[in-house]
């Protein structure tokens, strides 16, 4: 058979739609997998990594201090799956109340860090009798925070501390003091001292954790991991269960050592469990936004 041009013309034709028919199937097919689950699990993997750490600001005194709170939290979160990076900051002279941080100047003084702007939440613990002494002094102080803290875009974490063991009834005038503050001025409520209270009191004597350090007033490494959790689970509402009962952060690298670490908390899993449990119930009952 003889070839013309138009014959010649119409072949190309054809070759020409084949080719562009199988490179639009060969597109489709690429959009397939990029909508993978796979694809999209590595695509979250690649937001997460870029998001940026939550930026966490601790005004309190002792009973923050103690056993490096900031610390367990920071390290809480990177225990977490997913994980999720703190960056934590800490103001916490012994025995200050938050009247005493509003008086405080200077750079480093809550009222100048808060006006920077640089924090997602501030945690602020109230001198460990005033909420049940001076509740009105509290909540004073709590007004003049909150306000400063909307202003700078930052939102207020309460967090409301324990009862002395010896004084255990005094637990109910902490929980109103602080829950007086949260419902005045929003924010989200850390209520510590409630979930100390549901481990303290345990219907089985064995479930009853020892929250208090030898003072009766300090946290305990277990009582610190106890508040370190409400924090956590109040500020990122992420679930509490499985996260490790041993928690370490790296120290700074020293050439020519091998790497060390700090041991923050090192608990038995049985008992990290049951605080895990008592932290997210208490979280369920006060209806945060988990």
């Amino acid at each position: 058979m003889r070839t013309t041009p138009a014959t010649t013309n119409s072949s190309r034709r054809l070759a020409a739609r084949a080719f562009l028919l199988l490179l639009a199937a060969l597109v489709a097919s690429a959009g397939w997998l990029l909508a993978s689950p796979a694809a999209e699990a590595q695509q979250g993997r690649k937001q997460q990594s870029a998001a940026k750490p939550v930026r966490v600001l601790f005004v309190g005194n002792s009973y923050t201090s103690a056993n490096d709170l900031p610390a367990i939290v920071r390290a809480l979160g990177a225990a977490a799956k997913p994980k999720v990076e703190f960056e934590v900051e800490a103001v916490t002279p012994g025995g200050f109340t938050l009247e005493a941080h509003l008086a405080a100047e200077g750079k480093d003084s809550p009222r100048a860090k808060i006006a920077a702007g640089a924090f997602d939440h501030v945690v602020l613990q109230e001198q460990s009798q005033r909420p049940i002494l001076e509740p009105d002094k509290l909540l004073a102080a709590a007004r003049v925070f909150a306000k400063e803290l909307a202003a700078a875009k930052s939102g207020a974490v309460w967090y409301a501390t324990w009862a002395r063991l010896a004084k255990p009834e005094t637990q109910a005038d902490l929980d109103k003091a602080y829950a007086a503050c949260w419902e005045a001025t929003g924010g989200r409520l850390a209520p510590v001292g409630a979930a100390w209270q549901r481990v303290l009191t345990a219907k089985d004597e064995k479930d009853r954790i020892v929250l208090h350090a030898a003072d009766g007033s300090h946290p305990s490494a277990a009582g610190s991991y106890l508040a370190g959790l409400v924090i956590y689970g109040a500020i990122t509402g992420k679930q509490l269960d499985g996260l490790p009962a041993r928690l370490a952060e790296p120290l700074p690298k020293v050439e020519g050592r091998p790497s060390e670490e700090r041991v923050l908390v090192e608990l038995e899993p049985r008992v990290a469990k049951l605080l895990q449990q008592a932290a997210t119930a208490t979280l369920d009952a006060r209806k945060q936004p988990r």
